[in-house]
């Protein structure tokens, strides 16, 4: 199995990590419901 190394993060790095994981999260909680199924 292959080590990662670890290497410093730039703030432009962390900054655009950030921003699609607050859109992902942005889109999830505007997406429309997938509708309710009711029982008969």
């Amino acid at each position: 199995m292959k080590r990662l190394t670890s290497r410093p993060v730039s703030r432009r790095e962390f900054m655009r990590i950030s921003a699609m994981t607050a859109a992902g999260a942005v889109m999830v909680a505007c997406a429309p419901g997938g509708g309710a199924a009711t029982g008969g």
